[in-house]
């Protein structure tokens, strides 16, 4: 089933249950956001570096001195996103991470993805009389409010930076 969405990334053994498939699908989504502190990093202008080079200093100050203060905003625009995805994923947390205890024990770990899947798939009876799906829609409000605060301050973040450079 993977094989035919991602032919060219996912051998043709692969299944989802195989960890491999998680990875293999976590590295293609990551290129994203390297990319955004790919391109945070290039909109520093290199003759202030180069005019800092030519006047004596070292590569650590220009680097400390010039190219930090110039790209900082989108390094954390870009951590700030990955965050967000990290947040949301499901595959490599569980694979790297772990799961334990049912989603109504308090001693749970796993993501709040995880949980929200288990209770909209099962039919799982939670503390207090609520309805599972309830409570998938609860969490599931939860994640989409840290993400779209998330996402507003990198964006305001990055285009601060741009109009830095810009200026």
């Amino acid at each position: 089933m993977l094989h035919d969405i991602l032919p060219r990334h996912v051998p043709r053994s692969s299944t989802l249950s195989n960890p491999r498939t998680g990875v293999s699908i976590h590295y293609e989504k990551v290129a994203f956001h390297r990319t955004l502190r790919l391109h945070s990093s290039h909109t520093d202008p290199e003759e202030l570096e180069e005019a800092a080079r030519s006047l004596g200093a070292r590569r650590a100050r220009v680097i400390r001195r010039i190219v930090l203060p110039l790209v900082w905003r989108g390094i954390i625009a870009g951590l700030l996103l990955s965050a967000i995805y990290v947040l949301s994923e499901v595959s490599v947390s569980i694979t790297l991470g772990s799961l334990r205890g049912s989603i109504i024990s308090p001693d749970h770990i796993g993501p709040i993805t995880f949980a929200i899947l288990q209770l909209t798939t099962q039919a799982t009876v939670v503390a207090g009389g609520t309805q599972p799906h309830a409570k998938a829609a609860a969490l599931a409000v939860i994640l989409m409010a840290i993400e779209a605060a998330v996402t507003t301050i990198a964006s305001r973040l990055a285009r601060r930076g741009q109009a830095l450079v810009s200026v």
